[in-house]
């Protein structure tokens, strides 16, 4: 049984280690909004990192653009950047379903907080 346990163990430990990816700018770049249909895409599968490292707090809008590109949207009200980086579709031409980061920033233009949203359209 115990050999059992050990393989089992192993085996979770790499699909965790598969599910996430360490942030890396040019690779978060280089990822098309084709590729934000694919669940395994290298933005999605960063996003976690990018939240729980903090990388963004203290950054001013400018260089979070530099590092992430152009947002997706920007909400005024809120003041803050939204980056979508998985959409699934089913079978329909409206998506049923987002994921992404939101970046909220303060009066001067400087990253307070981060959060990963996920919105399910139906």
């Amino acid at each position: 049984m115990s050999k059992f346990f050990r393989i089992l163990f192993f085996a979770v430990l790499l699909l965790q280690i598969g599910c996430n990816k360490k942030f890396n700018s040019r690779d978060w770049k280089n990822t098309t909004q084709e590729d934000n249909l694919n669940k395994n895409n290298d933005k999605n599968l960063m996003i976690d990192d990018l939240v729980k490292s903090e990388l963004l707090i203290g950054k001013s809008s400018k260089e979070v653009k530099i590092l992430l590109g152009k947002p997706n949207f920007y909400d005024s009200q809120k003041n803050s950047f939204q980056y979508e980086t998985f959409e699934d579709f089913g079978w329909n031409i409206d998506p049923k379903f987002y994921r992404g980061i939101e970046i909220y920033f303060n009066e001067d233009s400087i990253v307070t907080s981060t959060k990963i949203y996920e919105i399910k359209t139906r």
